[in-house]
Parts: C-alpha cells; sequence; structure tokens
C-alpha cells in the first residue's frame, strides 16, 4: 500500500471515529467494535514510525467530543484505543474492544 493511500486510510478512519456513521445510541455495537479494531491495528502497524503525530491526533479527537454531539463519546473511544494497544504492548495481545 502506498504512503498515500495508507494516509487517505487513515484520514478516512479517524472521521468515521470522530463523526461515527449514525447517533451513537444508534449505532449498532459490530460497527463500533469494527471500527475500533481497525483504529488499534494501524496504531499498532503505523505508531510511531510512520504516524508520529497519532497522539495529538488522539487529543484533538477526545476534545473534539466535547463539541460534537451527534458523536460525544470520543473520550472513552480513545481510552479503549490506547488501553489496547497498551495491553499489545505488553504481551497482552486479545483484549477486545
Amino acid at each position: 500500500m502506498s504512503l498515500h493511500e495508507k494516509v487517505q486510510l487513515k484520514n478516512c478512519t479517524m472521521g468515521l471515529v470522530s463523526n461515527g456513521v449514525h447517533p451513537i445510541l444508534e449505532e449498532e455495537c459490530h460497527i463500533k467494535d469494527s471500527r475500533s479494531r481497525i483504529v488499534v491495528e494501524m496504531i499498532k502497524r503505523e505508531w510511531p514510525q510512520q504516524w508520529p503525530e497519532m497522539l495529538t491526533e488522539m487529543v484533538e479527537l477526545t476534545a473534539l467530543g466535547a463539541r460534537n454531539a451527534h458523536n460525544p463519546d470520543n473520550r472513552q473511544k480513545v481510552a479503549k484505543f490506547m488501553s489496547v494497544v497498551r495491553e499489545g504492548v505488553g504481551g497482552g495481545g486479545g483484549v477486545a474492544v
């Protein structure tokens, strides 16, 4: 996959994370779970070498949640992403999001 395609995929995925597909209470669990797994895999594979600004983007995502009435739980999403990444790095792996 080219660098341009990776950036495009990351931007699209993070847009779905920040805005959701439907309002958070209407969105089905398998959609939330799949989206979270994609972000976690991107973090594991791309950070820090190919995605050095990931932590900054996660901080921005948490701030955006407070202003986004359509999808206000970004802080919880980011906490889950980071928890799963921490478990994966620490050898725990396989933790469901």
